[in-house]
C-alpha cells in the first residue's frame, strides 16, 4: 500500500539516494534549504509506511503587482513540477502518477491555476514523466536541448544516461486548472 505524504527531515537521505540512481549523482545535494523553504514542497512515496519508493518536487510563485498601472492589485501566480523520481524496482507501477496526482491536489487546494511540468528527454529520445503529464491533461508546450548541460558542469552531477556532461533535453508542459 502506497502513502503519499509530506516529506520529512528524516526523509532526506531517502530522496537524495533515489535522486542519485535515477537522476544523477549530485543533481539534488540542496535537499534540507527546499524542505525549508515555505514555497517548495516535496511529497514522498512511502511504502507500507516502510520504505520510500519515489518523490515528487514542486514549488509556487506569486507576484503582486502594485504601484500605478493596469495590472495593479492583481496577482500571478503558478507552480512549477521540477522533479521526480521512482526507485527502478517501483516504476511502472502507478506511483509516480499517484505523486503527480497528490501534488496537482495541493496546488489546486492553494487556488493556482497554472502548473508548469518539466520532464527529461534523453539523448535517445526517451521522456521519463511524459505518459503520466499527457494521462493528467498536461500539454506539450517546448523542448530546451541540453537544459541541464550547464547546471552538470558546474554542480559536477552526472546524469544516468549521459554521464557528465548531461545532454538531455527539458520539456516543458502546461496544466491550466479550471
Amino acid at each position: 500500500m502506497i502513502k503519499i505524504r509530506k516529506a520529512t527531515p528524516e526523509d532526506l537521505h531517502l530522496i537524495i539516494s533515489i535522486s542519485n540512481d535515477e537522476l544523477g549523482q549530485g543533481y539534488f545535494e540542496d535537499i534540507s534549504k527546499i524542505i525549508a523553504d515555505n514555497y517548495s514542497h516535496i511529497l514522498v512515496a512511502d511504502y507500507n509506511e516502510k520504505e520510500i519508493v519515489g518523490f515528487i518536487y514542486f514549488y509556487t510563485w506569486a507576484t503582486q503587482f502594485e504601484g500605478n498601472s493596469v495590472q495593479s492589485g492583481f496577482k500571478q501566480q503558478g507552480a512549477v513540477l521540477k522533479t521526480m523520481a521512482v526507485s527502478a524496482k517501483y516504476q511502472n507501477k502507478g506511483y509516480g502518477s499517484q505523486l503527480l496526482k497528490h501534488a496537482i491536489d495541493s496546488i489546486k487546494n492553494q487556488e493556482i491555476k497554472n502548473i508548469t511540468g518539466v520532464a527529461w528527454k534523453n539523448p535517445k529520445g526517451q521522456t521519463n514523466v511524459e505518459h503520466p503529464l499527457l494521462k493528467l491533461g498536461f500539454k506539450k508546450e517546448r523542448e530546451i536541448e541540453n537544459f541541464w548541460y550547464k547546471d552538470s558542469v558546474e554542480k559536477e552531477f552526472d546524469c544516468p544516461i549521459c554521464g557528465n556532461p548531461c545532454l538531455c533535453t527539458a520539456e516543458i508542459y502546461q496544466l491550466h486548472l479550471d
